[in-house]
């Protein structure tokens, strides 16, 4: 298996580059590739809150409470 990053030759079951370190991605039958490729886009809303005085109430609470 060639390492992308520098194209050392590295053993087949070695799972990082013998050379650089890359991570070394190994080959994907046809089934696993379609699953990757597939995507998707949505619509979402992203909701931010920043409670007045939380943190200090945070403090005084016990964690489970």
């Amino acid at each position: 298996m060639h390492c992308p990053d520098c194209d050392h030759q590295n053993p087949e079951e070695a799972k990082f580059c013998n050379e650089c370190g890359c991570h070394l991605i190994e080959p994907l039958d046809k089934a696993e590739a379609d699953l990757q490729t597939e995507s998707e886009r949505k619509h979402v809303t992203i909701m931010f809150s920043d409670l007045s005085g939380y943190t200090a109430m945070n403090e005084k609470l016990d964690p489970e409470e």
